[in-house]
C-alpha cells in the first residue's frame, strides 16, 4: 500500500496542494489525520480518479 502526504499527492495529480486539502474537506478525496498531518492511500486517488472521469 502506498501512503502520500497532501503535497504528494498534488505532485502526482498535477494539482496545487491547497486544491487536495480542499478536496479533502469536502470528501472528494479519503484521507485519514494522524496526529495534525493528512494522509492518502493509493486506493483513495485512484478512487478520487475514477469518481472524476468524464462519461
Amino acid at each position: 500500500m502506498e501512503i502520500y502526504t497532501p503535497k504528494e499527492a498534488g505532485d502526482f495529480l498535477k494539482l496545487n496542494t491547497e486544491t487536495i486539502y480542499d478536496y479533502i474537506k469536502s470528501g472528494h478525496i479519503r484521507a485519514s489525520k494522524i496526529g495534525n498531518r493528512y494522509r492518502i492511500t493509493g486506493e483513495a486517488l485512484e478512487e478520487f480518479l475514477r469518481n472524476m472521469e468524464v462519461e
